[in-house]
């Protein structure tokens, strides 16, 4: 995962979802709970992970912005 992650936060960031923290709640409420511990669950969380570095990055950045 440590050489998935930066590439995964590449492509999401690229590609801009406008409410992705939102998408992924409800893929997370309709998520099958059979497939809890699986793949399914370790890309969601690895999405997941993905969402809030860059919320992250982008809280950061505007309060340097703000700063100056």
């Amino acid at each position: 995962m440590d050489d998935l992650l930066p590439l995964l936060i590449f492509v999401v960031a690229r590609a801009k979802i406008q409410h992705l923290g939102a998408e992924i709640h409800l893929i997370r409420d309709l998520m099958d709970p059979s497939n809890q511990g699986g793949m399914l669950d370790f890309l969601l969380t690895a999405l997941e992970s993905c969402y809030e570095h860059i919320q992250k990055i982008r809280l950061h950045l505007k309060e340097k912005s703000h700063s100056c």
